[in-house]
């Protein structure tokens, strides 16, 4: 591992427990191995550790291997596609590097570090448009019917409840995914074209 990775890796691990304010820039050498003046090699603050881990975890990552040819596939059966889509994005949630990152965004809502406003809105941004996308093809094909943004924030935001009620904590309850199927079920029968 690079050792600018080192230094994220340990910097979410110290913020998602103790928050940004009370983790030091010695506490992360002293966790990434590495000597605090190597941090600055790197990184010219605390403040820019925070907002390169941001972006490195808030940029489209997992859904780059969630949204693929397989799940793609499923669009001609729209409830196989919906159900495959819930309980995908909720396995690359509960990875635990997205659960500290969950955890950190949180505890640090409506801060403003480094010039970037921190809101819960960065954990799900990028999946928005995908679904949004999915959801504007669907309407061109006339398998349904609707504001486009709307349906993406009713198809998103029951299972950002469940992430956020269900997944920052360890162990992860497997009962989730029944959860998410039955809501994708749900919404497939309230948007399909009658």
């Amino acid at each position: 591992m690079k050792t600018r990775d080192k230094i994220i890796s340990a910097a979410l691990k110290l913020f998602s427990e103790y928050g940004f304010n009370a983790a030091s820039v010695r506490q992360i050498a002293a966790e990434s191995g590495i000597r605090e003046s190597s941090i600055y090699n790197h990184f010219r603050s605390k403040d820019e550790i925070l907002i390169q881990l941001i972006k490195n975890y808030s940029r489209i990552n997992s859904e780059k291997e969630i949204i693929n040819e397989d799940l793609l596939d499923k669009l001609s059966d729209p409830v196989d596609f919906f159900v495959r889509l819930s309980e995908e994005l909720l396995k690359s949630w509960s990875s635990p590097e997205e659960i500290k990152f969950t955890r950190l965004i949180i505890s640090e809502q409506f801060g403003n570090i480094g010039g970037l406003n921190i809101s819960v809105s960065i954990l799900f941004d990028e999946t928005r448009k995908i679904v949004k996308l999915i959801l504007t093809e669907m309407k061109k094909n006339k398998l349904i019917e609707g504001d486009v943004d709307f349906l993406a924030e009713e198809f998103l935001s029951p299972l950002f409840f469940i992430r956020l009620e269900k997944m920052t904590s360890l162990p992860i309850d497997k009962s989730i995914y029944e959860t998410a199927r039955k809501h994708a079920r749900f919404f497939w029968q309230n948007i399909k074209r009658r």
